[in-house]
């Protein structure tokens, strides 16, 4: 793709909501992406047994930063960090100020609750209707993973709302999904969950007993308004969208299965469209005139698992823009880990999941998880991925997706 080609409408530069033009740099200027400013903004506190810091969200107004503290279990705690299953990991959601884009202030005193089973909270989303801030976790217990959705005035009482995602079992929503694609997914993935929880032997016939096989929903953004709610999530291996009433009809068991049937009429976007094994969506924000996200797609490069991220822009529910990838893994971003069948293995990550728009400089900036491990930053200049998102091929992709 060629940066110096000016944006589709013939204009240079950001435009806002009233279509004048924002005075920037430079527009037909090409930004090399080596010059830009990239640093390391948060590593885990050996102190606080952390081993991994990861999947931040930002609410700019308020420049609260929230993000995955991953630690390891008490039975597991003499391993070494590439020797730990998934199974002995176990995450919070943490909150911080920004004091600047780069920089964070003090970890705060506040603990989202959660009970047994519930083992884990990650992967945050954080936003803010009226005086109420919603905070989505994905909650995992070992063996299922849901969103869950608490609200707070204060980020001092807390009160839980329950699972927003179908708490319905993957065996009743393969048993729903009308769309063929999505069956043979399903009974796929059911079956080689149900095949690692015989490799478990007894503890895995706990799980099952325990916790049943459910499917999975993550990677979500969640919209509150004054009568509707969205709700953008994963369901494997795509990105959907959900639009509801309210809450409450998000968690309504005959709504939830009406979703499920109709699948197709909810697909955002599909990996397959874009060459990648799986997808997700985090983040939303404005540049402009633009509302953009972060898009993660995973795909196996020579034999090794790849995370990289591309940024897109959405119209009235609809993405009509993609960019080529805006984080690519290096040798830096390695995580090595063991696999479901107990060998190491390794994959490569940058995972996109939060935005910071700052148009008065022309920056934005992306945090991302390098390796599963750190929280790093990356400075964009906002006139480069705004022209990005304008470019034919950009579009063109979207509509072909």
């Amino acid at each position: 793709m060629d940066d110096k080609e000016p944006p589709s409408d013939g204009e240079s530069g950001i435009k806002n909501s009233n279509n004048t033009s924002v005075a920037l740099l430079d527009s037909r200027k090409e930004v090399d992406s080596k010059h830009d400013l990239e640093e390391i903004l948060l590593e885990p506190n050996p102190e606080l047994g952390e081993i991994a810091v990861l999947n931040s969200a930002v609410l700019q107004k308020e420049n609260i930063f929230a993000y995955r503290s991953e630690k390891i279990i008490d039975s597991a705690k003499d391993k070494g960090f590439q020797e730990l299953t998934a199974f002995e990991r176990t995450s919070d959601v943490k909150f911080r100020r920004l004091t600047s884009p780069m920089t964070l202030d003090q970890e705060w005193d506040v603990k989202l609750p959660f009970k047994y089973p519930i083992v884990s909270l990650e992967d945050p989303d954080i936003s803010k209707f009226g005086n109420i801030f919603n905070i989505c976790a994905v909650e995992y217990d070992t063996e299922n993973a849901q969103i869950y959705l608490f609200k707070t005035k204060d980020f001092k009482t807390i009160i839980p709302q329950g699972i927003i995602s179908p708490d319905i079992s993957l065996k009743r929503a393969i048993e729903i999904v009308e769309d063929n694609r999505y069956k043979q997914m399903w009974t796929q993935q059911y079956t080689e969950r149900l095949r690692n929880l015989v490799r478990l032997g007894a503890e895995g016939k706990r799980r099952y007993q325990k916790l049943g096989l459910k499917l999975w929903d993550k990677d979500m953004i969640f919209e509150e308004k004054k009568k509707q709610v969205s709700l953008i999530h994963r369901f494997f291996p795509d990105v959907h969208i959900t639009i509801a009433e309210n809450i409450k009809e998000l968690q309504n068991t005959e709504y939830c299965e009406d979703y499920l049937a109709h699948i197709t009429d909810h697909i955002l976007i599909t990996a397959k469209s874009l060459g990648y094994d799986r997808i997700g969506m985090k983040a939303k924000a404005k540049i402009g005139d633009k509302t953009i996200s972060l898009l993660h797609g995973a795909r196996k490069i020579n034999k090794v698992w790849t995370y990289e991220t591309r940024l897109v822009e959405m119209v009235n529910n609809q993405i009509v823009s993609i960019t080529e990838p805006i984080l690519i893994p290096s040798d830096q971003d390695i995580f090595p880990y063991i696999n479901i069948e107990g060998r190491k293995s390794e994959k490569r990550v940058v995972i996109g999941s939060s935005l910071l728009v700052d148009e008065k400089n022309d920056k934005i900036y992306v945090y991302y998880n390098s390796g599963d491990r750190i929280l790093k930053v990356k400075e964009f200049s906002a006139t480069n991925l705004y022209e990005k998102l304008n470019h034919p091929l950009s579009r063109e992709l979207a509509m072909a997706a």
